[in-house]
């Protein structure tokens, strides 16, 4: 018999949070035990799991984990009726402070725009980082009751503006385009929907 066995608690404090696999079996009426202590090979693994389903750069979810969370909230409209609502994110301007100040500025920006967008929406929301500049924010609800149009304004004022980098001042705008589903429906179909109405919305700002 093999098992895993985790120590959250022990009478001796060097095995607490430890991880070990332990080999069993029955020898001339006697039970054997092999212990292995897997502590590092389950950290490496979690780890690998994280870098999967997470940006690098930001920490946000990447693009497949989104696609996850998105797919099992439209799932849950067919039991528990209400909106999924998607919105799109784009930044304006954001080749220009690549172009002037690096791309070193440029990352550290996209890392200030994710902590924004965070700071705007609930806990359980999800904020992803598809690449490049553009972001999505996902929410069941949708946010606390907000129409959507009040979350758009949230957004805008958050990342529209000044940011402060390394010392410097750079500016970006934001193209918000939303999406809402009050049913299952493909997830690649609420998601087109959203960058298209985003596009949308960024020709007439410029």
């Amino acid at each position: 018999m093999t098992t895993d066995v985790e120590f959250p608690d022990a009478s001796d404090p060097s095995l607490v949070g430890r991880s070990f696999t332990v080999h069993a079996r029955a020898v001339d009426g006697l039970v054997v035990c092999l212990y292995r202590e897997t502590t590092d090979l389950r950290e490496a693994q979690r780890l690998l799991r994280e870098q999967a389903l997470h940006d690098p750069l930001t920490g946000l979810p990447n693009r497949r984990l989104l696609r996850d969370r998105l797919q099992h909230a439209l799932a849950r409209r067919a039991r528990h009726p209400g909106e999924v609502l998607l919105l799109w994110c784009d930044l304006d301007g954001f080749k220009r402070v690549n172009d002037e100040h690096g791309h070193a500025v440029g990352d550290r920006l996209l890392a200030s725009v994710a902590q924004r967008l965070r700071a705007v929406v609930r806990p359980e929301d999800t904020v992803a980082r598809l690449g490049g500049d553009e972001f999505v924010v996902l929410c069941e609800g949708p946010a606390g009751g907000l129409p959507p149009d009040v979350l758009v304004r949230r957004v805008e004022r958050a990342v529209d503006g000044e940011h402060r980098v390394d010392g410097r001042t750079v500016r970006v705008g934001v193209s918000v385009g939303v999406a809402v589903a009050t049913e299952e429906v493909p997830v690649d179909a609420l998601l087109e929907e959203a960058d298209r109405r985003m596009y949308e919305v960024k020709q007439r700002r410029r």
